[in-house]
């Protein structure tokens, strides 16, 4: 049963995908964190850890070096299976 106190982070079915979503929400900006989540995702054979992964990668291009012409097609391969526009955290909890 739910408690009136539940959030939806913590009706999740996944309790470390919801605690990871909870943490998330409240610092979107903390790469370390969401790359922890893109690995989570990855472990479960979710596509949306590789998406994430290379989200985070061609974002970080310039403090990062190149980025291959592989991965940012492979990028753009799985934005066009996304259901929403280039929002990342609606994405993940959809």
């Amino acid at each position: 049963m739910i408690s009136p106190g539940s959030t939806l982070f913590q009706m999740w079915d996944d309790p470390d995908e919801g605690r990871l979503l909870q943490a998330l929400s409240s610092r979107p900006d903390d790469d370390a964190l969401l790359l922890d989540y893109a690995n989570h995702l990855e472990s479960q054979n979710d596509p949306r850890g590789e998406f994430l992964r290379l989200e985070y990668l061609l974002s970080a291009a310039g403090r990062l070096g190149e980025i291959t012409a592989v991965c940012q097609a492979r990028y753009q391969e799985l934005l066009q299976r996304r259901p929403h526009g280039r929002v990342r955290f609606s994405w993940l909890v959809s």
